[in-house]
């Protein structure tokens, strides 16, 4: 049977090993809609079991913390990351992979994250990026098996401008 699972809040942690339905042995179905203001992938989560998973927030963070260092978001079936950005905390080694395909889209607009130094992965057989990824004074990289699609009007920035250094 189909799965769907929503939650709705300002601010959304993920900071759990697994996120699965009930049934975690059917193949997968349905999907998993996150939607907040702020969404932060504290450490990593692994989501399992959907066919869709979907992440609606203005700010996408992921950030790794002491107990995981180089924060893993790892989705089974397809990823959509609809935010105003996507990016990595500050210093942090943030990847986000996804069985199938990720899909980056716009959500509003947003200033240049207070982050630097961060690296963000996206790993998938298709990613198509047409919104915003970010990682000030940082890395970011798009590992694809297949494709990577660049949208017009994306942005793909490793630039600090609109950062102001603290005297």
């Amino acid at each position: 049977g189909r799965a769907d699972a929503s939650l709705r809040a300002p601010r959304i942690v993920l900071s759990t090993p697994s996120v699965t339905p009930g049934n975690a042995a059917a193949e997968r179905a349905g999907s998993l809609n996150l939607d907040a203001t702020l969404i932060d992938i504290d450490g990593g989560a692994a989501i399992r079991g959907f066919a869709d998973t979907v992440l609606t927030a203005r700010d996408l963070r992921i950030a790794d913390n002491v107990e995981a260092p180089g924060a893993v978001l790892d989705v089974e079936g397809r990823l959509l990351m609809q935010a105003a950005q996507v990016y990595p905390a500050t210093g942090a080694k943030a990847t986000s992979r996804a069985t199938d395909a990720i899909r980056i889209e716009r959500n509003g607009e947003a200033e240049t994250p207070l982050s630097a130094a961060g690296s963000l992965t996206l790993e998938a057989p298709r990613i198509a990026q047409n919104g915003v990824l970010r990682a000030p004074f940082g890395q970011i990289v798009l590992k694809a098996g297949e494709s990577v699609t660049l949208g017009a009007g994306s942005i793909t920035s490793v630039s600090g401008d609109g950062l102001v250094p603290v005297s």
